[in-house]
């Protein structure tokens, strides 16, 4: 569901960026700098909202289609009309999202960099604001600030199961980018020749930082078109294509995984006792009250 959406919206936006640039190129305006440099950025604005657009959709889709803990697993599947429905029905939750991700940037920043610079709080609030968005999408009475404090309710007790998967996912994909770069160098062993800048001649090395900003700015494959053979280049684009599909796939992953978080942590919540029940909370250890990743431990009434 969540890649046909993406591909749908990314209709959505290839068409403003490539019919834009058609219409500059055939008034003959697309070398002027300021109209090139207005042109860009809408199309960044746009195409970040199109990707927004997917966010929302698949948040609101994804609550009830998934639920691990029952006997049957759903997978649902919508066409490209179904998909374009989706999106324009999205459109109406983007401000509400928006307005969240905003205060979530805040208040990371201020617990993690600004009040007390310890990236330790900074990934504890992160890990409690990961489904503050999907909160802000399928509880729409929540306000932002609701939502953030109704995410970390959820996450209390899940956030090193977060933290895990997250890392194991990065793993995955580390190892997935790792393999294709080898098999590419096996197969093009001359294409890092190629990429990388010329040696300095005083150290007879390549600065690191010279063939990082090759790669960044583009330096590194351009150095590949004019100078590399019929087989480098085609190497170099297909690389290109492997890098941006699988970084595509990585970005879906993140999203049913928010997704699949939302759904178990609101399917399992239980609301916490009443303060006359829970009183004696206020004299845990100092240990038992840092240990964030236990879900405490609640009566069966």
């Amino acid at each position: 569901m969540a890649l046909v959406l993406s591909l749908a919206a990314g209709i959505w936006a290839q068409s403003v960026n490539l019919g834009g640039t058609f219409v500059l190129a055939f008034f003959r305006v697309h070398t002027v700098p300021v109209v090139a440099a207005v042109f860009g950025a809408g199309v960044a604005v746009w195409k970040f909202a199109c990707a927004t657009f997917v966010r929302v959709a698949v948040l609101e889709r994804a609550v009830g289609s998934t639920n691990l803990s029952s006997s049957t697993f759903k997978f649902s599947l919508v066409t490209f009309g179904e998909a374009w429905d989706i999106l324009k029905a999205a459109k109406s939750s983007l401000a509400r999202l928006l307005a969240c991700d905003f205060r979530r940037t805040l208040s990371l920043a201020w617990n993690s960099l600004i009040t007390i610079p310890i990236p330790y709080l900074g990934v504890i609030r992160m890990l409690d604001f990961a489904i503050a968005g999907a909160v802000v999408i399928n509880e729409r009475e929540k306000s932002p600030k609701e939502a953030l404090k109704r995410s970390q309710e959820l996450m209390y007790g899940y956030r090193l199961l977060l933290l895990r998967t997250a890392f194991l996912c990065s793993v995955v994909a580390s190892v997935l980018v790792g393999g294709v770069i080898g098999i590419f160098l096996l197969l093009v062993p001359t294409l890092p020749k190629v990429m990388l800048p010329p040696l300095d001649p005083v150290t007879g090395t390549v600065a690191t930082a010279d063939a990082l900003s090759g790669f960044i700015n583009g330096a590194a494959f351009d150095r590949v078109w004019v100078m590399g053979t019929p087989v480098e280049r085609f190497a170099t684009m297909a690389l290109l294509v492997c890098g941006l599909s699988m970084s595509f796939l990585f970005t879906l992953g993140l999203r049913e995984l928010v997704s699949l978080f939302y759904a178990e942590t609101s399917a399992r919540y239980v609301p916490p006792p009443p303060p006359s029940e829970s009183a004696n909370a206020s004299g845990d250890s100092f240990w038992k009250r840092v240990q964030f990743w236990k879900k405490p431990k609640t009566s069966s009434s």
